[in-house]
């Protein structure tokens, strides 16, 4: 690893914005799927959803841009409000965001109204993406090189100065509560 291109989660800063990289919710709603838990789903998404969790395609070929344009970076395979936690802790800012700014896959967004699944999307984790902090005089520039990627990059919020705090916000605007914000392997 070049250590010029390394990103620890302790670098983003006040003002920096915060991307996701691909959808969120797949690996942890396909779990739900092969178990047989998600009750009447058509075959295409269960078979679709099945896969994603069985076979994640975490996007490599962004770490060069990461590298080049991040503040701070993480994958997020806890889950988005978890690893979200992380970053924001390590580097002394909160993050604020609405759950309906999250990329879904067109799977997991179909399911959306069900009971649970946005929570599990949020924090069940195997997604395997990126999650960073670009700082806002960079954004422009990144946005534009991401473009020429195969690679969807999703803004979610804007660093605030803070103690670590991520909250997520339902459609009426008011603060999700969780019963885990990720994966807890122990």
């Amino acid at each position: 690893i070049d250590a010029d291109r390394y990103r620890a989660r302790a670098g983003a800063g006040a003002g920096d914005r915060l991307f996701v990289t691909g959808t969120i919710g797949d690996g942890a709603v396909g779990l739900l799927a092969r178990r047989g838990s998600l009750g009447a789903v058509p075959a295409a998404a269960l078979s679709a959803l099945r896969l994603r969790y069985l076979l994640p395609d975490p996007p490599v070929a962004m770490a060069p841009l990461i590298g080049e344009f991040a503040t701070a970076a993480m994958d997020v395979s806890d889950g988005l409000v978890g690893d979200a936690a992380k970053l924001a802790a390590a580097s002394g800012v909160d993050f604020d965001f609405a759950a309906a700014d999250v990329p879904f896959s067109a799977e997991v967004a179909a399911l959306a109204d069900r009971p649970g699944i946005i929570e599990t999307a949020l924090t069940g984790g195997d997604d395997y993406q990126f999650l960073f902090t670009v700082a806002q005089s960079r954004v422009a520039q990144f946005l534009q090189k991401a473009q020429g990627t195969a690679t969807p990059v999703t803004p979610l919020a804007v660093a605030r100065h803070g103690e670590g705090r991520v909250t997520v916000r339902d459609a009426a605007g008011a603060p999700m509560r969780f019963g885990r914000a990720a994966w807890d392997h122990f």
